[in-house]
């Protein structure tokens, strides 16, 4: 049984605007009211600093809807069509259909749809189990080589615990296990002023009968299978969680030469303190202060490099490349023109095999 815990991160701060303005006045007597309808009612043209997410990223509904509501700027360009195609994806449920809207699920999935991790086009909420259909489990499971760092072979990236049948899952989430455990920081979780506060971080384990396919690694270029004295030594299980979409896509906006300069900059600072390893030395050079790797995609894409910016990771780059557009995919397997083919284990053989060879799986196959 393999523990390891990973804080749950959140990566995008969202600036609400109050429904309301206290106005502050030198005056004697109560502060006056200023109703939410601000500004000149003849007239929608302002300055830019009138739009609180900047011209490109304001929306002018102001109910408890409107960070999935599209910006002026969209509107102004003549997106709207696209947009709400893109809402229509993200909202529904994809099923087992051979044909019709949101058909192709499977044949494994890590969620059925993107509601499931982003309720409200926002975030996850803290669960004491995993479970593929519970609304609000906005987890994912990194499971890694604890000797090399990398993902383990035999399940995907993303690992799946849900399946169509006659398919079994490749991991079955009812072995999962999350506990909740105190935490005490070396500020001993106390405040300066005395005030105390509680933190825990989540400990999870996967037994090794929980995979449906050996568990494999890669080492010095071999794949190797491990026996279950091996898996509880060496393969740890993390945690991440899911962040609120709304806004990310202004990330894309970011030219390539700032996100470079902000870490040239955070490179040439932790030289001068003497931290030559602070930056990922598999993405930056500290010593010519240039990236080490960039990301390019030759399959779907035309191989051109991008600095990364997208996932935990930093392994994609552009936002039509990354985590949001390939979800589609790779959350409920549902292929695509420019992808063909199904997400499965990173080696791409050990959960087809393992099926290849399962009666139960074999005696419906044809049905299927």
């Amino acid at each position: 049984m393999t523990k390891s815990f990973s804080p749950i991160k959140g990566k995008w701060g969202i600036f609400f605007l109050l429904p309301f303005i206290v106005a502050c006045s030198d005056d004697e007597g109560p502060a006056k009211i200023i109703s939410w309808d601000i500004g000149n009612p003849t007239t929608s043209e302002y300055s830019e600093d009138y739009y609180a997410g900047g011209l490109l990223g304001t929306t002018t509904v102001n109910t408890a809807t409107a960070y999935q509501q599209p910006t002026k700027a969209l509107e102004n360009a003549g997106m709207m069509t696209a947009f709400n195609e893109g809402e229509y994806l993200f909202e529904k449920d994809y099923n087992t259909n051979t044909e019709g809207a949101f058909s192709g699920l499977g044949p494994v999935y890590v969620r059925r749809g993107c509601l499931y991790c982003h309720p409200g086009y926002g975030h996850g909420a803290r669960q004491t189990e995993y479970k593929a259909d519970n609304h609000r489990n906005g987890y994912l499971l990194v499971i890694y080589d604890k000797t090399t760092n990398a993902y383990i072979r035999s399940v995907a990236g993303m690992p799946q615990t849900g399946a169509v049948k006659p398919f079994k899952a490749p991991i079955d989430e009812n072995q999962i296990k999350i506990a909740w455990n105190n935490y005490t920081d070396e500020w001993d979780n106390k405040f300066p002023d005395g005030e105390t506060y509680s933190l825990i971080y989540p400990d999870v384990s996967i037994p090794y009968t929980a995979y449906y396919a050996p568990v494999v690694v890669q080492r010095s270029g071999t794949d190797t299978e491990l026996s279950e004295t091996e898996y509880d030594d060496d393969i740890g299980v993390l945690l991440e969680s899911t962040i609120g979409i709304y806004g990310t896509g202004l990330t894309d906006a970011i030219p390539d030469e700032d996100i470079t300069a902000q870490w040239k900059a955070e490179s040439e600072y932790f030289k001068s303190i003497g931290r030559t390893d602070a930056l990922n030395p598999s993405l930056w050079n500290s010593a010519s202060d240039t990236w080490n790797s960039y990301y390019s995609n030759s399959l779907q894409g035309d191989g051109t490099k991008y600095v990364r910016r997208y996932t935990y990771a930093l392994s994609r780059g552009p936002i039509l490349d990354a985590a949001g557009a390939n979800a589609i995919w790779n959350i409920t397997n549902v292929t695509r023109s420019d992808r063909r083919y199904h997400y499965l284990d990173l080696a791409g053989t050990y959960y087809a095999t393992q099926a290849s060879e399962d009666p139960d799986v074999q005696a419906g196959f044809t049905e299927y």
